[in-house]
């Protein structure tokens, strides 16, 4: 059934085109080694550092 429609041309409307993504990327430059961190924290319950199952 859905080759049909698309033999016929019917899908073909109802495809919208997305617009061309911007290849360049402009990010702000940093003065400072460092400034821009991304830290990961992690929560460990305490009875898993006093090793108890």
């Amino acid at each position: 059934m859905v080759y049909a429609a698309k033999r016929m041309g019917l899908t073909e409307k109802n495809k919208k085109k997305k617009p061309p993504r911007r290849s360049e990327r402009w990010y702000p430059e940093m003065s400072v080694p460092g400034e821009k961190v991304q830290i990961d924290v992690k929560e460990v319950p305490f009875h898993c550092l006093r090793g108890d199952v």
